[in-house]
């Protein structure tokens, strides 16, 4: 075979003609011809098989030129190829291959012939003899693909005796592992069962495999399948005792469920006489550090037994329990002050050294036992005052002082080093407000080396603008992407070229399409060169605009001719939704001087609190109503462009509630009062209200979030609403919305008033279940209770509002719950840990939601077991502050206590303290 031969044969879409040339040429002449089989399989690969307009020659060549590289090509050329979809011919021909090829190959024939039983063929050639057993991962994790049928497993003695095994040596991959599959696929567990079933020498092995396999210590998912393996094979008493110390070695594992597992079976071991109490306590200590307190509790339990068991052990028990009393859990703490109290001889000084060792780590409900044990401190701390009920008033002072001003860009380098940097981080906010005006007020400028300075970021345009659908790169556009990094580059490409882009309607108005519009003037200003500064651009952080510099701005752009105001309405209304609440009287009497026959300037008067006549341009004049009175209604301006709905001319007000709509898949929705009828790009305050999630693609760029928070910095209610719905629908993070974290930002600023809207956000994401979005509303609780911007009677009417939209959920098979009171718990024990102060507002808060978590109405109430967690931290800060629950708690918890179990026993503990 002549490399020329087979070419023929491939042009010709000949396939057996292929076949026959490379089974009947040398390994010499195959490798000869592998380069032209590669150029002849780019050209006419799978994917080219697939266009529109091939013919049925085009597929017998795709198959043809496929065949010719595997059957010629080395392993580089061979993985370099095309992609190959049908394996139909392959397998015999790569049988013909030498083995050493066979084997380099194996992992790329597994993962590329996945869905065409790649591993049963890479199988048939291992048993053919054609290729010897492959060592790598990807043979054996290969075995777990869905379409491998069972009875092919079953029916290979050899896989029986080998492959198998090696699964329980081998982690996996994200897609990959028996834990995986055996959510997704049919169980592997119950093949190994039944393998156990009937050979009681692969019923040993099971077993001592699954051990081995937890002591690799596999992430937790993964791992969990070899001991919930495990214990599904049920083992007998002997073969456990027969197993004693690698169960001991387990307790060591950073996997919870692991330790679990095996402090369980140490239970079940010592139970039936068979554990040696002394090795037990050689192992037990780390177990006592488990995360988890009922696993903490049962290695407790094991010591007790140990003790009981053989009393001489006392001593050595008593230093080992002590580990327990550094527990984050009060009820770990107590079991092992339960088993040192029990020590007749406490005298053992290692027993005091580590007794001292741990006097910090108690908690306060605990101390009195512990120092019966270990004695008083040395210096007992004086006790704290108890706060007041109410918070203080807010700080007094200027909220504005930390505000940082801004300097716009003044050269062009320095213009194309800021945008270079928007590029790559489509932030920070502050830095895209400059870019924007930097290009605004620079556009006329063209010296001599402008093309050399632009080409970068022009160049890396071109390259944003690629990753688009083709149908929109010639579109200007935020709306499709949600990245800045989209709008600049559409930008630079207008001002560097000199072409105004297309401006095309969105499927749909979002905020997105608002911050279009900007670009787009922008844009035609600097194709015009007119050389001007933003209104809207920013004079200091946060997007804040002082209103004497917004007076400047106008006078110079109405002095310089600029009467088309149609071309700056959008710059205008972004820059009145930014004004500064400070020195806007100044302002306003320098306004008064301009001419009125400027809807702007008549649209700025009324914007900071003059007497006009109200202008047809409906956007302008909204603007100017939120700036006048951002949350507050405007009748003025309500008479001549009413019935927008919340955000409009009226302030809106806002609720939870469940909907009926399929469509919203059972997430809580966000009511409006008055309910948005129309919407409009030309009316940012009304979308605000309304923009449950954010414009497409936005998950992709959380730098979006904050250029979106300096729209309406004045006001937060919406955005605060917005953003309780968004974390209200992932409380449980179903899905990673990492960009969901930038919403609580507003939280932190100082000028922003705390209301409802924003209790009700910081109470929904204090439960969250992501530790980020947790920490992070955490922070904010600490911060907005030492400025006393937070009232607790806001925390309790928000938790009171989502009580109220739990029990008006329609019955659903899985019901949202939006009362978490474990994580809640947690949340609020760090904020407590903050300071004195914290700790007795962590009470009343804990206190008076209470309540709420114990509710029993509607059809998905919070379990009662779940409310442990917030007594247990209501009895360490009672004990902490030395004071008891509020009065008006103890109904509650009466109720709690009348019934049965753990719960009912810490109310009742409540109640008689």
């Amino acid at each position: 075979m002549t490399p020329e031969e087979l070419e023929v044969a491939v042009l010709e879409g000949d396939v057996g003609r292929v076949m026959a040339l490379i089974r009947g040429a040398s390994e010499v002449d195959r490798r000869a011809a592998g380069s032209r089989a590669l150029a002849l399989q780019k050209r006419s690969g799978s994917f080219k098989a697939y266009r529109a307009e091939t013919t049925k020659l085009d597929g017998y060549r795709s198959r043809a030129s496929t065949l010719s590289l595997l059957g010629t090509g080395s392993a580089a050329q061979i993985r370099s190829g095309s992609w190959m979809r049908s394996a139909e011919g392959a397998f015999e021909l790569l049988s013909c291959r030498p083995p050493e090829l066979l084997l380099e190959i194996t992992p790329w024939l597994i993962d590329t012939y996945r869905w065409d039983r790649g591993w049963e063929r890479v199988r048939q050639l291992v048993r053919s003899g054609a290729m010897p057993r492959p060592e790598c991962d990807e043979y054996y994790l290969g075995m777990l693909s869905d379409r491998l049928p069972r009875a092919h497993v079953l029916e290979d003695p050899e896989l029986l005796e080998h492959e198998i095994w090696r699964l329980f040596e081998i982690e996996g991959t994200q897609e990959l592992s028996l834990a995986d599959h055996d959510k997704f696929g049919w169980s592997w567990a119950e093949v190994f069962l039944g393998l156990a079933a009937s050979d009681l020498d692969k019923r040993t092995r099971f077993l001592d495999a699954s051990l081995a396999a937890l002591e690799r210590d596999f992430i937790a998912f993964r791992a969990g399948w070899f001991s919930r393996f495990h214990e599904a094979l049920k083992p007998t008493d002997d073969e456990r005792a027969g197993r004693t110390t690698v169960y001991l070695r387990l307790l060591r594992s950073p996997i919870p469920a692991t330790v679990s597992m095996a402090a369980g079976a140490l239970s079940n071991i010592q139970k039936a006489g068979r554990l040696d109490g002394a090795e037990l306590l050689a192992y037990v200590t780390p177990a006592l550090q488990a995360r988890a307190a009922g696993t903490a509790k049962s290695a407790l339990r094991l010591i007790d037994r140990a003790v009981r068991t053989k009393p001489a052990l006392a001593p050595r028990a008593s230093v080992v329990a002590t580990e327990g009393l550094s527990h984050a859990s009060a009820d770990v703490q107590a079991a092992a002050l339960a088993i040192i109290e029990k020590a007749e001889d406490r005298s053992d000084g290692a027993l005091a050294v580590a007794l001292a060792r741990h006097r910090d780590d108690v908690s306060v409900s605990l101390r009195k036992r512990f120092n019966v044990l270990g004695g008083p401190a040395p210096a007992a701390s004086p006790a704290a005052p108890a706060p007041a009920a109410e918070l203080p008033a807010r700080a007094s002072g200027d909220p504005f002082a930390t505000l940082q001003r801004i300097s716009p860009i003044e050269t062009l380098p320095e213009l194309v080093e800021a945008i270079a940097h928007v590029y790559e981080t489509s932030g920070p906010p502050d830095e895209i407000e400059r870019v924007l005006d930097g290009v605004s007020r620079l556009s006329a400028e063209r010296p001599p080396d402008f093309d050399r300075l632009v080409r970068p970021i022009r160049k890396r345009a071109d390259q944003i603008q690629a990753r688009r659908h083709p149908r929109d790169r010639e579109v200007l556009g935020a709306y499709g992407d949600g990245n800045a990094a989209v709008a600049v580059a559409a930008l630079v490409a207008a001002w560097v070229d000199g072409v105004e882009p297309v401006h095309m309607p969105a499927p749909r108005v979002t905020l997105g399409c608002y911050l279009v519009g900007r670009v787009a003037e922008i844009a035609h200003w600097a194709v015009a060169r007119t050389a001007e500064p933003m209104l809207a651009a920013p004079t200091h952080t946060a997007g804040w605009i002082e209103p004497n510099v917004l007076v400047d701005r106008l006078v110079a752009r109405l002095q310089a001719g600029r009467t088309d105001e149609k071309w700056f309405w959008f710059d205008m209304i972004q820059a009145m939704l930014r004004l500064l609440p400070l020195g806007r009287e100044e302002a306003l009497a320098r306004a008064r001087s301009l001419p009125t026959r400027s809807e702007c300037v008549l649209a700025l008067r009324h914007a900071l609190g003059d007497q006009v006549r109200i202008g047809p341009t409906q956007a302008l004049w909204i603007a100017a109503a939120r700036c006048r009175n951002p949350d507050g209604d405007d009748p003025v301006v309500g008479a001549a462009h009413g019935g927008l709905g919340a955000g409009g001319a009226e302030a809106g007000r806002f609720s939870l509630a469940f909907v009926s709509d399929p469509k919203s898949m059972g997430l809580p929705a966000l009511a409006t009062d008055p309910r948005v009828e129309t919407l409009s790009s030309g009316l940012p305050t009304v979308l605000l209200s309304v923009e449950r999630t954010s414009p497409y693609g936005l998950k992709e760029c959380v730098g979006f979030i904050d250029w979106l928070r300096l729209i309406w910095p004045q006001s937060r209610r919406s955005w605060f609403a917005v953003s309780a719905t968004v974390f209200a629908g992932n409380i449980d993070w179903w899905q990673a919305e990492w960009e969901n974290r930038r919403r609580l930002e507003p939280l932190f600023e100082p000028w922003t008033a705390i209301g409802p809207e924003a209790a009700l956000l910081l109470a929904v994401a204090l439960q969250a279940k992501e530790p980020g979005e947790q920490g992070l509303a955490v922070e904010a609780a600490i911060a907005l209770i030492a400025d006393g911007r937070l009232r607790l009677g806001l925390v309790s009417a928000a938790f009171a509002a989502l009580e109220e939209l739990m029990a008006e959920q329609p019955e659903r098979h899985y019901p949202r719950r939006l009362l978490q009171p474990h994580r809640f718990a947690g949340a609020m024990e760090r904020v407590a840990a903050a300071s004195a102060f914290h700790a007795g507002a962590g009470q009343e808060i804990l206190a008076s939601t209470l309540a709420f978590f114990a509710s029993t109405r509607g059809h998905a109430p919070v379990p009662v077991g779940q409310l442990a967690s917030p007594l247990r931290l209501l009895i360490e800060l009672g004990a902490q502050l030395g004071r008891p629950v509020p009065e008006s708690t103890r109904p509650t918890l009466a109720r709690v206590a009348s019934g049965k179990g753990e719960t009912a026993r810490l109310a009742g503990q409540l109640l008689s303290s």
